[in-house]
């Protein structure tokens, strides 16, 4: 479902907030989708993100996301963190970027329910459009989410190796409590696999 938020003055997203914005380039990583014709998943920490010794440049990391072919991003922070990280209106400058939005958040350090998880993994399975996934550092929620959908498109995908391909791409901290990895480990046992590997959409 896709959200959008009018400008907020509870937060300034400005470049010019708190010093001067990072102008390193946005790092998005790659997942390269099995049997998808060159298909990759998105991952990203949060764009324009201001907190602490973060600076990033809103603008600057919207024109990253748009020039690196991405046409929908699958946001699943708070509304509380888009707040606190000042980028209140993340969303709706999406959607002023000519991006599709699916605004799915999660709290922080948490897990999706199953029917949040194959809502998610449906949609990313039904898109042809480049896709960014992200929550705040695009290493907990969001590796936990597309190590999940990969076990979904893969059935001889171990656990543990989907952990260790996501540390591989986004570093030894991805997949960071303990609920995350015991929604790993259990996942087969969910009722959203079992719905998944009886249904057509499977082959879609």
């Amino acid at each position: 479902m896709v959200f959008l938020k009018s400008p907020s003055n509870d937060f300034d997203s400005s470049d010019e907030e708190d010093g001067v914005a990072d102008q390193d380039k946005l790092d998005i990583t790659w997942i390269p989708l099995p049997d998808r014709d060159g298909e990759a998943l998105g991952l990203s920490a949060l764009p324009g993100c201001r907190f602490r010794d973060v600076r990033r440049s809103l603008k600057f990391d919207l024109d990253t996301i748009v020039a690196a072919g991405i046409r929908e991003v699958v946001v699943l922070c708070t509304d509380y963190e888009l707040a606190k990280y000042k980028v209140s209106t993340l969303i709706y400058e999406y959607a002023s970027a000519g991006l599709e939005v699916h605004h799915s958040p999660i709290e922080d350090g948490g897990v999706p329910s199953q029917s949040q998880l194959a809502e998610i993994c449906e949609h990313l399975h039904k898109s042809k459009q480049p896709i960014l996934i992200h929550c705040y550092g695009g290493l907990g929620r969001s590796c936990l989410v597309v190590a999940l959908f990969m076990m979904l498109l893969n059935e001889k995908l171990s656990p543990d190796c989907a952990i260790e391909m996501m540390r591989s791409l986004r570093g030894p901290r991805a997949i960071q409590t303990v609920k995350q990895y015991n929604m790993i480990h259990g996942f087969r046992d969910l009722d959203v696999f079992s719905d998944w590997s009886s249904s057509p959409m499977k082959s879609a």
